[in-house]
């Protein structure tokens, strides 16, 4: 089974599909209410659902994109230029009666994207901070990855991944090869515990669900805080990397002041490792680039991407992240934490040959990943000291 595993960061962003159609947010907007004018006389883009619950059924009856509407198929060949922000996505999805297909279709766009900025007409209207200001935000980050993130109480919570690939080879009945497109291909939930400043996995039989393996295709770890000390650590390096605010986004928190940063192959602790079973085909410490948003009145990051620099010949390649955190309750403290997470690589060669020989994919394979954290608890335990003539109270009961 092949596998692959960045630790400390990871992840992938799917490169350009061939023939793609490349659209702003705006102009996917118009080709939705288009689209959806064309279909008025009804469909399957019409019966409004929640995706996500979707997933608690059988993973056998979630559609692909073969098995979806004509708009779904259309959602899956776009290649967006700018990044569908979950306030957009939200709109949209009120706004406009998709099918259950073209709303999977629609999330798939809104993952591919996440790399990128936002529009820039969701962008606040502030001046660029001055030196001074922007080094101080920059303190108050690595402050709070450092202090706060890195140090979390002690918590469970739910870790769902859904996953989708594309470019799988199938056959028709005559025995002649066929690619499919992207597709929802499954999901798993998994309860992590973090404890002591460290992720515990629990399996997902423990839990009664029966999803993709875990250790089957792309996995990730990290988001508590990792990624990003490992970043801010090699950032450190002066002589190897570099950072610059960009500009200003609106976020949850307020807005949030955007940096964007590079690190050379020289000073990088970032490791991606393709593994096929128990050995190891690949192991590589390359240069990264990518994006952190901070709230400048907290320190607090907000969002942060990176984009792994592939070399000619590796066996995978675009390799890259996405995380955004928010606000939630552990205990009687609201913490920022990760809500979402965004993974996927492009998978060039089998590097499980025999030999060690990688021979390259006629077709890239693509996996995405998207990951989202819930049902935040603290871990402890609760003990309830009573009087004795209460005690006894409760023992005649």
């Amino acid at each position: 089974m092949r596998k692959l595993i960045v630790i400390g960061l990871l992840a992938g962003m799917i490169t350009t599909a061939r023939g793609a159609e490349q659209l702003s947010v705006a102009q996917l907007e118009q080709k939705l209410a288009a689209s959806l004018k064309h279909d008025a006389g009804g469909g399957s883009d019409h019966a409004q659902t929640d995706p996500f619950k979707e997933l608690d059924a059988d993973i056998s009856t979630l559609p692909t994109a073969d098995e979806g509407s004509a708009l779904a198929k259309q959602l899956y060949g776009v290649e967006l230029t700018e990044r569908l922000t979950a306030k957009t996505f939200d709109r949209l999805l009120a706004n406009y009666q998709l099918g259950l297909d073209s709303q999977w279709a629609l999330v798939y766009l809104q993952d591919r994207s996440e790399f990128l900025d936002s529009p820039q007409s969701e962008w606040p209207s502030l001046a660029a901070p001055d030196t001074e200001a922007q080094k101080h935000t920059l303190e108050l980050a690595r402050g709070y990855v450092f202090h706060t993130l890195l140090r979390l109480p002690d918590f469970f919570a739910t870790r769902k991944t859904t996953r989708f690939v594309s470019d799988t080879q199938t056959w028709d009945a005559l025995g002649v090869p066929n690619r499919e497109g992207p597709h929802l291909a499954g999901s798993s939930a998994l309860e992590i515990t973090f404890r002591d400043g460290k992720e515990f996995v629990t399996a997902p039989e423990t839990m009664g669900m029966k999803r993709i393996p875990v250790d089957a295709g792309l996995a990730s770890q990290g988001e508590f805080g990792p990624e990003l000390a490992i970043v801010l650590v090699d950032l450190a390096d002066q002589a190897n990397g570099t950072i610059a605010f960009h500009h200003w986004e609106t976020t949850a928190e307020g807005p949030a002041a955007v940096y964007r940063y590079s690190v050379a192959a020289a000073g990088s602790h970032y490791q991606v490792k393709f593994a096929c079973a128990a050995n190891t085909a690949f192991h590589a410490s390359p240069g990264y680039h990518g994006s952190i948003a901070i709230s400048p009145s907290t320190g607090a990051v907000l969002r942060m991407t990176l984009a792994a620099d592939s070399k000619p010949g590796d066996p995978i390649t675009h390799v890259t992240s996405a995380i955004d955190y928010g606000r939630v309750t552990i205990g009687d403290r609201v913490y920022i934490c990760p809500l979402r997470s965004i993974a996927s690589m492009t998978v060039e060669a089998n590097a499980c040959g025999r030999h060690g020989n990688a021979k390259r994919l006629a077709e890239p394979e693509t996996m995405l990943n998207r990951t989202t954290f819930s049902d935040y608890h603290r871990l402890g335990s609760t003990i309830n000291i009573l009087p004795p003539e209460k005690a006894d109270q409760q023992g005649s009961k």
